[in-house]
C-alpha cells in the first residue's frame, strides 16, 4: 500500500468516527475569558512600606512599586489593632482603599484623633550598668502603646522631667517586663533613670498588589497577594503617664564593647546580625521566660555586664564564630522547644511512650 493511500484512509476513519460523536462534542471549546485565566496570578506584596503624618488625623503610607507581572490595582487594608484591618472611618472609604496601578502611595485622612486614656505609671524593675549604658527592665502596663525612657546626670520628677530620653515601641503580645538599651551614654558617670508609659491611637496598615479585583476575595487568594509587612503611625495626641519610681548608678568602662537595642550580644556576634532568626529566637525566650521573673532579670542583668566584652573578643577573632554557633545550639533548642509548647508536650508523650520498649529490648537482650 503507497504511503499516501495511508494518509487517505486515516483521514477517512477520523472523518468517520467524528461523524458518530454529538454535535456538541465537535465543537471547538471557547477561548478562557481573560479575567478567569488571570484567576490563577498570585503575585508578590508590594515591599518597603512605610507611613508618616501629614497632618493630624491624615497617615500617608507608601510602598515600592510590585514588580509581578498582570498587576492592575493595589488594595491598602488598616484598622486600629495589628492585624486586623477592618477600619471604615477614612474619607477614602471602609478597608480596603483600592489605589490605581499608576500610584505607589495614598493618604488616609479624616481619621479619629480623640485621645486614649492615659495609662498607669510602669514600675522600673532594675538598672545594670554597662559600658557607656544601661540596660533597663520595666513592668509594662495596660494601655501602653509605647514607653519613654528618661535618663538625666541630675534627679527630676514629674514636675521637671528632662528632655533627654529615649522611645520604645510595643511589640508582639505584651509580656509583663520589657528590657532595653539605653546607650550612647557618657562612662563612668552618675545617672537617674525613670520611664513613662506612652498612650496614642494607632492606626496599623499593610498593602498587597491585585491582578483582577473582580476576581480577588481577599488576601492570599489567586488574584491578590499576601498583606505586605505591616506598617503602623501614631495619630493624635501622645498621652504620658506619670513617671515610675526612679533608679540611679554609674555607667561603666569596659573598652569597646558592641551594643545593640535588644541584647542578645553573643548570639548576634556569632551569627553576623541582631535579625538572624536564632538571635530573635533568643530574644523571644529572653522575653517571655527571663525577664518576666525576678532570677531571670538576675541572669539578664549578669549577661548584659559581661555579653558585650566577650562578644567584642569574637568580632576580633572571627574563627571563633563557628564553635560558638556551635556551643549555642542546645540553648536555641531549648529555647524553641519552651515558645512551642505543644511540640515539646508531643516529644515528651513520645520519649515516654518509647521507654517501656526500650527496657524489653534491653531485657531480651
Amino acid at each position: 500500500m503507497k504511503p499516501g493511500l495511508r494518509v487517505t484512509l486515516s483521514g477517512a476513519c477520523i472523518a468517520a468516527a467524528l461523524a458518530l460523536l454529538p454535535a456538541a462534542a465537535q465543537e471547538t471549546p471557547p477561548p478562557m475569558e481573560p479575567a478567569l485565566a488571570a484567576a490563577v496570578v498570585s503575585p508578590a506584596p508590594p515591599g518597603g512600606v512605610s507611613s508618616a503624618l501629614s497632618a493630624p488625623d491624615t497617615m500617608v503610607i507608601s510602598w515600592t512599586p510590585a514588580t509581578s507581572l498582570g498587576i492592575s490595582a493595589y488594595r491598602v487594608y488598616y484598622g486600629n489593632a495589628t492585624g486586623t484591618y477592618n477600619g471604615a472611618e477614612a474619607r477614602e472609604g471602609a478597608s480596603p482603599v483600592r489605589i490605581p496601578l499608576t500610584s505607589n502611595s495614598t493618604s488616609l485622612s479624616g481619621l479619629s484623633t480623640i485621645p486614649p486614656a492615659t495609662p498607669p505609671a510602669p514600675g522600673l524593675v532594675s538598672l545594670a550598668p554597662a559600658a557607656g549604658a544601661f540596660q533597663v527592665t520595666w513592668n509594662t502596663v495596660p494601655g501602653a502603646t509605647g514607653y519613654r525612657i528618661y535618663y538625666s546626670k541630675t534627679n527630676f520628677d514629674d514636675n521637671a522631667r528632662p528632655d533627654t530620653f529615649i522611645d520604645v515601641g510595643e511589640w508582639g503580645t505584651t509580656p509583663t517586663a520589657l528590657m532595653t538599651t539605653l546607650s550612647g551614654l557618657e562612662e563612668n558617670v552618675f545617672y537617674f533613670v525613670a520611664v513613662s508609659a506612652l498612650a496614642q491611637r494607632t492606626v496599623y496598615a499593610a498593602v498587597t498588589a491585585v491582578v483582577n479585583p473582580a476576581l480577588a476575595p481577599a488576601p492570599g487568594s489567586g488574584n491578590e497577594s499576601v498583606y505586605s509587612e505591616e506598617t503602623s503611625q501614631g495619630v493624635g495626641t501622645l498621652q504620658l503617664s506619670p513617671l515610675s519610681n526612679s533608679m540611679s548608678a554609674t555607667t561603666t568602662s569596659a573598652g569597646p564593647v558592641i551594643v545593640l537595642k535588644e541584647g542578645c550580644f553573643i548570639a548576634t556576634a556569632a551569627y553576623g546580625s541582631p535579625l538572624a532568626s536564632k538571635v530573635q529566637l533568643l530574644r523571644s525566650f529572653r522575653d517571655r521566660y527571663l525577664v518576666t521573673n525576678a532570677p531571670g532579670r538576675a541572669f539578664v542583668a549578669w549577661y548584659y555586664r559581661h555579653g558585650p566584652v566577650w562578644a567584642h573578643s569574637i568580632e576580633e577573632h572571627p574563627w571563633l564564630k563557628a564553635p560558638v554557633r556551635a556551643a549555642l545550639l542546645p540553648a536555641i533548642l531549648f529555647a524553641w522547644l519552651m515558645l512551642h509548647p505543644p511540640v515539646a508536650a508531643a516529644l515528651v508523650l513520645a520519649g515516654a511512650a518509647l521507654l517501656p520498649l526500650k527496657r524489653r529490648r534491653s531485657s531480651r537482650a
